[in-house]
């Protein structure tokens, strides 16, 4: 049985190059990825043993769902994650007091 890995952020720079070198190993990549153009070419350059999960790291409903919907397909996935993604959420200095952007970035990042 293949173990599988959730990677989030595959569509550059890190999280791209892990999904790469893990699917390359045998690894079944979960990854996800914000628009569907970056997902038929993570697809694309993956292959088969890449599966893309399309949802926003800041919408908490849209990640629920999705792995909602690869757990129905796949089963649990608990051999490895890795939490790439980030937002840059830092507010310009005019807006130091925003404390909902700061509190919303720490807790994505």
């Amino acid at each position: 049985m293949k173990k599988k890995v959730v990677i989030t952020g595959v569509s550059t720079g890190i999280g791209y190059s892990a999904a790469h070198i893990l699917c390359k190993a045998g690894y079944l990549v979960f990854g996800s990825v914000r628009k569907e153009e970056d997902a038929e070419k993570a697809r694309d350059q993956f292959g088969d043993n890449f599966t893309p999960l399309i949802f926003d790291v800041t919408d908490k409903k849209s990640i629920h769902k999705k792995f909602d919907e690869r757990f129905n397909l796949v089963g649990f996935i608990d051999d490895n994650n890795i939490e790439n993604s980030s937002v840059l959420g830092v507010p310009v200095l005019g807006d130091a007091n925003d404390i909902e952007s700061i509190c919303n970035s720490n807790d994505i990042n």
